[in-house]
């Protein structure tokens, strides 16, 4: 009798992995909640983590930063908290502060990675008006070369997002000139030649026109500001699909330029 009710009322448990194979397929069984892309912060000291529970850690630096998650510097801590585990506390950014509890999805030997347990919608919208830029930048898409207009001075790269359009010739390796829209900013450079900076207009007198290929209208402007120049160069650094041969030929055009 004793036999059956075991059998009937025991608790069936899977065997463990015994073999690193049987590790690594239980690993990759595991299913992960999608995330928002991740901006990387680390070291920008004004987004950060302040644990107030289980363990209080005054705090804990923030290696990225999404929409959806954070990835915590695990080094923050003396004794890194487990998976599946809830921490509670203020997330810092800037000058604003939110309370979130957030669930450790993994850890890696640097990071701590988690997601926001019903986060505010002030604290969501924070973290996209502070990270506007980088969030740009790295939602971008590299268009398929087959849609671009065949150019007789070299090879076409067009970069497209919301707020971002990079259009821009190379030959050789080198940029001979470029055409970038950021947010209502805009830049057209021909190496060594001629440039024009200015603000898009809504406006619908035709003289304004700078180029052909552009739709927008733009009102020039003699150089670039400090804090255009500032966001510009920002969004370069996270623009992913963006060769760093051709990012740094970029910034050298308008630092020349400006």
């Amino acid at each position: 009798m004793s036999t059956i009710f075991k059998k009937l009322f025991s608790k069936k448990t899977k065997p463990e992995a015994e073999t690193v194979e049987e590790q690594a397929e239980e690993i990759k069984s595991r299913k992960l909640a999608p995330r928002a892309p991740r901006i990387y912060v680390r070291p920008l000291g004004t987004v950060f983590f302040s644990q107030v529970a289980p363990l209080a850690v005054k705090r804990v630096e923030a290696f990225n930063i999404s929409t959806s998650g954070i990835g915590l510097v695990k080094g923050s801590y003396s004794l890194a908290p487990e998976v599946d585990s809830l921490l509670h506390g203020l997330l810092i950014i800037g000058s604003k502060r939110h309370a979130v509890t957030v669930k450790v999805v993994h850890i890696s030997d640097t990071t701590v990675g988690t997601q926001y347990q019903k986060p505010s919608t002030e604290m969501v919208q924070d973290i996209d008006l502070y990270f506007r830029v980088e969030f740009a930048a790295i939602e971008t898409i590299k268009v398929d070369p087959k849609y671009h207009k065949q150019e007789l001075d070299g090879i076409s790269h067009w970069i497209h997002g919301d707020h971002v359009d990079l259009y821009y010739v190379s030959n050789a390796d080198k940029i001979v000139r470029l055409r970038l829209t950021f947010f209502d900013n805009y830049v057209e450079i021909i190496a060594g030649k001629s440039h024009v900076f200015g603000k898009i207009s809504e406006g619908n007198n035709s003289s304004e026109k700078v180029s052909a290929k552009v739709a927008q209208l733009v009102n020039p402007q003699p150089v670039l500001e400090t804090d255009q120049i500032d966001t510009l160069f920002k969004l370069l650094k996270y623009i992913p699909h963006l060769p760093e041969v051709h990012r740094n030929q970029i910034v050298q055009m308008i630092s020349a330029a400006k």
